[in-house]
């Protein structure tokens, strides 16, 4: 795992050209995109493969890191607020989670089109934040998302009933980006710097364990 001190305009353009230079060689390319602070720069990174790689979009599906259940577009939504801060969810392959369907329902299909899309890809990039207690995507520390068997679990959690692909799902990424701003944040990024953090506690740590993941923060020392 690379850690590089750094600003947000680094990590979109660090994330942009990555996506590009994939897009550009003719790959096939699955986008987890993240809730949360990294949402803006999730869209600001979208904005310049529009620019950049108008026609090779085609070849671009995204999938949501982790959702909040409830009815489709609810407030605290993470695709809605993807699309409220400028990310055309319209031009690229990819289906919300939400879908009108039961819990158990909405997990089933969710882990379908999940499969289904990184079956059809190339390659797999991930797009993190990382929580103060050290959370990734939707999985909480102690979470029934830390060990689960499947690529998607949901379980009660505090404010939301979370939706999220698992550390399982996360470890067969190809590529993770994870990007961590704010004072707030420092104890967790020092933390996966240490050898032998038990992912229970801090399920980011999980993401030593991929072939390629760099974590851009301006808490790295």
């Amino acid at each position: 795992m690379e850690f590089i001190r750094g600003n947000r305009e680094l990590a979109v353009r660090t994330l942009a050209d990555r996506l590009v230079f994939e897009l550009i060689h003719g790959k096939k390319v699955l986008w987890a995109l993240p809730g949360g602070s990294n949402i803006a720069l999730a869209a600001a990174a979208f904005a310049i493969l529009r620019e950049k790689t108008p026609k090779e979009l085609a070849n671009l599906s995204v999938v949501l890191g982790d959702e909040r259940y409830g009815e489709p577009g609810h407030e605290d939504s993470n695709w809605r607020q993807l699309s409220e801060a400028g990310f055309d969810l319209s031009v690229v392959r990819g289906t919300p989670v939400l879908c009108g369907l039961s819990l158990e329902e909405t997990v089933e299909r969710y882990e379908s089109e999940y499969k289904r899309l990184c079956k059809d890809s190339d390659i797999v990039i991930g797009q993190f934040g990382i929580g103060a207690d050290s959370h990734i995507a939707g999985v909480l520390p102690g979470s029934v998302a830390v060990g689960s068997e499947r690529l998607v679990e949901a379980y009660e959690a505090s404010r939301y009933t979370r939706i999220t692909l698992t550390l399982k799902a996360i470890r067969k990424m190809d590529a993770a980006y994870a990007f961590v701003f704010g004072e707030s944040k420092k104890e967790a990024v020092a933390g996966l710097r240490r050898e032998g953090q038990d992912v229970s506690e801090s399920p980011a740590s999980a993401l030593r364990e991929l072939k390629e993941a760099f974590l851009i923060s301006d808490q790295v020392e």
